[in-house]
């Protein structure tokens, strides 16, 4: 690792960041054997009543066949056939936190029946057996907060099971209250972002579960910190991945729906709660209108940043939640022909057959950017439901050359100059140097119009301008136009990623791509830029990868400084 990565990336950090780094590797290996024995000695004080909660929604990968003990996540498969090995060090990392999830058990809370508890009950109990105070993957912050409130929502689905079990039921509680009151302890501030927002929603999800008061009035104020700083003004999560605005969305609906459901007199105790209750109602349709935005006529989300299938929940099981959350009609269908989301940096177009998200904001969150990649200027396109040109997807979130291949400039519709990234990338999350968007605009009249550009100073030697216009004519037609400029100008590249459903037609001037009887045209001068066809790869879910192509379009005088081609719906 070169000893400038280090320190571009340190230098992005907050104080707190670092501070609160070096406190908890100082607490965890100081104070966790202290924190563990008082957590052990706890007992949950009080018997919750049946909360009546609005069954959750999950996404696809909840669904696991429990009956076999068989999990698949990351497109990992294991079965076990007694005890299940929590913390299997043959399993990736993520295939682990997923396991202690428990997000398997949500899709059980629609079908209350004995076999279901039964399934469950044999679940948590091996958990419980197998996963002493504070030891394991479990009790990491972020699978201990998911973790938290997938327990309670299946312990109000399943109320009436527990009351007829006690002993399960006081083993389960006396569990759940030493969970939550662990978390407390152990807050990622060093990470922010969606792993400290997962914290404190869980601690106030548990402290209303629990009818803890001081854990509800420190999680209002924790949880009304974090939206402020998180949701920025056009809905959108700070962030500005589409997958963990849709996770973050998701827990903000389950706060409106336990403290919806919760008892009476707690809101008489605490005044607060009630405008608490119209904030989060504020914050969840501002995000929900933002989601539908960044949603394909396919339903599934535009794959910017760290973003997957069938993690979070589809869009539209989101909105159906937020209806009978918030008593609304659903507004899933109300998404603009035309939109500015200026503060996340997205713009999108939509007609009646085509549909195009554009990427023209920062690389995610300055001091938090693990889930951003080297996508400024990109784009994706649908044409009659179908997507034609992708992200090429997160890859993974291992260390590793598919990891860094994902988040690079390469994976991303956009013009590459002299061979430069956007940002030094290392690891799997990290990020040195990054360019900074410059003159971005987005006009709509008389046609839409979109343009961007930045300085890339990341190496002095091969330094590039790059500008780019997307421009909307007559018949769908549209038009993306670069600007380049360096001292020393060595290659340029413009790569358009298609859907590795599309068969590719090359001719003079013309690449037909072709998927389902649908066919969309990329044009460009001859005379100007020849075209290459090369091997690349599409990752739309965790560890699934799909070979793909990439065109590849090549200036034939690359000092001219520009390049041109048109997007052609046939």
């Amino acid at each position: 690792m070169r000893i400038s990565f280090f320190f571009h990336t340190i230098s992005s950090l907050k104080f707190e960041q670092i501070f609160f780094r070096l406190w908890f590797r100082l607490k965890s290996r100081f104070l966790q054997n202290l924190i563990r024995k008082q957590i052990s000695r706890l007992s949950c004080p009080v018997d919750p009543p049946k909360f009546n909660l609005k069954p959750k929604c999950y996404g696809k990968i909840a669904n696991q066949n429990l009956n076999e003990r068989r999990f698949k996540f990351v497109n990992i498969e294991a079965e076990y056939e007694k005890n299940i090995f929590w913390n299997d060090p043959s399993k990736p990392k993520l295939w682990l936190y997923n396991l202690h999830y428990f997000e398997y058990l949500l899709p059980l809370t629609k079908e209350i029946n004995a076999d279901n508890f039964e399934y469950a009950q044999k679940l948590i109990k091996d958990w419980i057996e197998q996963n002493p105070v504070g030891r394991g993957n479990g009790w990491e912050p972020y699978p201990l907060s998911l973790r938290i409130v997938n327990w309670i929502f299946f312990y109000d689905a399943f109320h009436d099971y527990f009351k007829n079990n006690p002993k399960f039921k006081q083993q389960f509680l006396n569990s759940l209250y030493r969970q939550t009151a662990y978390l407390t302890h152990f807050f990622e501030y060093h990470l922010q972002a969606n792993h400290l927002w997962a914290n404190v929603k869980t601690v106030l999800f548990a402290g209303l579960f629990f009818g803890e008061n001081k854990w509800i009035e420190k999680g209002v104020r924790w949880v009304k910190g974090q939206l402020k700083e998180q949701i920025l003004d056009d809905g959108g999560h700070y962030e500005r991945s589409p997958m963990y605005h849709s996770l973050i969305l998701t827990d903000v609906i389950d706060l409106a729906n336990l403290l919806k459901a919760s008892n009476p007199d707690l809101n008489k105790n605490q005044p607060s709660l009630e405008n608490f209750r119209k904030m989060l109602h504020e914050k969840a349709e501002a995000m929900l209108q933002w989601l539908n935005q960044l949603t394909h006529p396919d339903g599934e989300p535009a794959l910017f940043g760290d973003t997957a299938f069938k993690v979070a929940p589809k869009p539209e099981e989101i909105n159906d939640y937020y209806s009978k959350v918030f008593n609304s009609q659903n507004i899933y269908f109300e998404q603009q022909k035309i939109i500015s989301l200026k503060e996340s940096g997205y713009y999108v177009v939509r007609s009646n057959e085509t549909y195009m998200a554009i990427d023209g904001g920062e690389l995610g969150v300055t001091y938090q950017p693990g889930h951003a990649h080297c996508d400024f200027l990109s784009y994706e396109f649908s044409f009659k439901t179908q997507r034609f040109i992708v992200d090429s997807g997160l890859g993974e979130y291992l260390p590793s050359d598919l990891r860094n291949k994902a988040r690079s400039i390469y994976s991303h519709n956009t013009l590459v100059v002299n061979g430069m990234e956007q940002a030094e990338l290392w690891q799997a999350f990290r990020m040195g140097k990054r360019i900074k968007p410059e003159a971005v605009r987005f006009k709509t009249e008389p046609f839409p119009e979109f343009a961007g550009s930045y300085k890339n100073r990341i190496n002095k030697k091969r330094a590039y301008y790059h500008q780019r216009f997307i421009r909307w004519q007559k018949r769908n037609m549209i038009v993306i136009k670069d600007i380049y400029r360096a001292e020393h100008l060595r290659s340029a590249e413009n790569l358009i990623h298609p859907h590795p459903e599309c068969l590719l037609e090359q001719t003079k001037g013309s690449i037909l791509l072709k998927r389902n009887g649908i066919e969309l045209a990329v044009l460009f001068d001859e005379n100007e830029a020849r075209a290459e066809i090369r091997d690349w790869f599409y990752t739309p879910e965790f560890g699934k990868v799909i070979p793909a192509k990439v065109i590849v379009l090549i200036p034939k005088d690359i000092q001219k400084g520009q390049m041109e081609y048109r997007l052609k719906p046939c």
